[in-house]
């Protein structure tokens, strides 16, 4: 455990450093009362609010400049105890991982009290990736064979993690190559965008990485086959070893309520250069919804930033909500700004209907 700051300087009683000779790191805060309420203060939002100031000490600014500064938070009361994990880009994010309940259980003792180990067993292994990390960051910091660079624009700290995937395609998974790769830009500024522009390294080839709860994998893979969508390298687990197109149902999303449940998902695809809008960009269009009904699947979200033209041709490039028709429902949280076939809220959860995306191409193509 590292030092014990007083709460004057709103810095929580228990923190974990990683020390180094120019500054102390942040791994582990915690923010823990007798009772959840205690204080008048939610215990969550002391961690964060604490966590935030301290990152912004002259210290560590030049690892600001380096890194998100990825840190946990551990908060409760009484009971219950929450993990958080939280990092700083343009802004500080803070999102929930795991609650576990601390207390004793009145049945099956040891059921609860394997639950718990495993919660904490799980948080020995990230805090101990987390110094792993900050330990490569200091490697490049003193490494004579790297000189320093100036932040890379976008900074490196708005990309995710991964950055590597074995390509799907091969007789088996185990022979398939790993491939590397590192980000390089974000198709546009929206706070809430998942897609990225990535190179492989070292040919330079350019793909498109994006992070996904559900995906119409099959729906893709058809549309691709048809020349209609870019080729789909791979899609599974954020490792990139998984792909669930080897069978592995543990990272296959499953439809629970019209709600997707399931790991989130790392989709890789070949990158398409953009080009003109044909003359004939309705019928192309219809063409590939045609073909997509034709074999059974829904499109859903045929908006003018999922439809894209490259050298006279058409590729539909976001599958999120493709699946089978019968089976693919529209998501939570429809934008009201949309016009949808019929309003966002009665749509939620509901099923896409073939002609849905009629209605879409209509409103994207009008006649």
């Amino acid at each position: 455990m590292g030092q014990a700051v007083s709460r004057k300087s709103r810095i929580p009683d228990g923190i974990i450093f990683k020390q180094t000779a120019s500054c102390n790191i942040p791994l582990v805060l915690l923010e823990y009362k007798r009772a959840i309420g205690e204080g008048g203060c939610d215990p969550c939002l002391q961690a964060a609010y604490s966590l935030r100031e301290f990152l912004f000490k002259d210290e560590l600014s030049e690892l600001l400049d380096k890194c998100g500064c990825p840190s946990f938070l551990l908060a409760g009361g009484g009971t219950r105890l929450s993990i958080f994990g939280a990092v700083h880009t343009d802004k500080f994010i803070v999102q929930h991982l795991a609650d576990v309940y601390i207390g004793e259980a009145t049945t099956h003792e040891d059921t609860h009290a394997f639950h718990v180990a495993k919660v904490f067993t799980s948080f020995r292994d990230a805090r101990a990736t987390l110094d792993e990390y900050y330990e490569g960051i200091l490697r490049q910091e003193t490494s004579s064979t790297s000189p320093h660079q100036d932040p890379p624009t976008p900074h490196r700290c708005f990309f995710p993690y991964p950055t590597k995937f074995r390509e799907h395609g091969v007789e088996t998974e185990a022979e398939a190559q790993v491939t590397e790769f590192e980000y390089t830009d974000v198709p546009d500024a929206d706070p809430a965008n998942v897609t990225f522009f990535v190179q492989v390294k070292p040919s330079g080839r350019e793909l498109v990485v994006k992070f996904v709860d559900r995906y119409g994998v099959e729906a893709h893979e058809h549309m691709a086959e048809a020349g209609m969508a870019p080729r789909l390298l791979y899609c599974g687990s954020l490792d990139g070893e998984n792909d669930v197109r080897y069978g592995k149902s543990c990272v296959q999303g499953k439809v629970k309520q019209g709600l997707y449940v399931g790991p989130l998902r790392m989709v890789v695809m070949e990158y398409i250069k953009p080009g003109e809008r044909p003359q004939d960009a309705r019928e192309k269009t219809r063409k590939a919804i045609d073909e997509l009904h034709g074999r059974g699947f829904v499109f859903g979200d045929l908006r003018e930033p999922n439809v894209l033209f490259s050298e006279g041709k058409v590729y539909l490039i976001d599958f999120d909500w493709a699946g089978k028709i019968g089976e693919a429902r529209y998501p939570r949280g429809l934008s009201s700004r949309v016009d949808w076939p019929g309003k966002a809220e009665s749509l939620e959860r509901e099923l896409i209907e073939a002609n849905h995306d009629f209605i879409m191409l209509d409103r994207l193509f009008p006649k």
